[in-house]
């Protein structure tokens, strides 16, 4: 995921963590200030499950790789998740099918009815005729 990375990015989030790095990696409690400094907010729950998918526990360390992953990760989420709030304008955390039918020939790639058929299928997937966060999230990783 990190090979999404552009250069430039690659250079800021390095400096970052260098700046929290304290020679055997980034403290597990550093990693909070080290994601707001590259930009981003997260909840302390966020925090929380991030330090643990990373697998070093509350008092370990993550090696730069694995922080680079981590931020190449969120910021793919990031983009998702901005994706979807411009899709649900009303923002009640679902968009119709209606409307993704719409986003999709939207899109400027030429697909077939059918073949819009089935990314609308897919997409909804309890078949309720909305889509919600978790659904779209799907849909843009698949």
């Amino acid at each position: 995921m990190a090979d999404q990375l552009t250069k430039e990015q690659i250079a800021e989030y390095k400096g970052v963590f260098a700046k929290f790095d304290k020679g055997s990696g980034l403290p597990a409690k550093e990693f909070g200030p080290a994601v707001k400094k590259c930009g981003m907010a997260l909840t302390d729950a966020e925090i929380k499950e991030q330090i643990k998918c990373a697998g070093c526990g509350e008092d370990g360390h993550i090696d730069y790789d694995k922080f680079l992953c981590i931020i190449a990760q969120l910021l793919s989420e990031s983009e998702i998740r901005e994706a979807f709030r411009m899709f649900d304008k009303e923002g009640k955390g679902i968009i119709s099918v209606a409307q993704l039918r719409c986003v999709i020939k939207d899109l400027g790639e030429k697909l077939t009815e059918e073949e819009v058929e089935e990314m609308i299928r897919d997409a909804d997937i309890d078949g309720d005729g909305q889509v919600n966060y978790e659904e779209f999230v799907s849909l843009m990783t698949s």
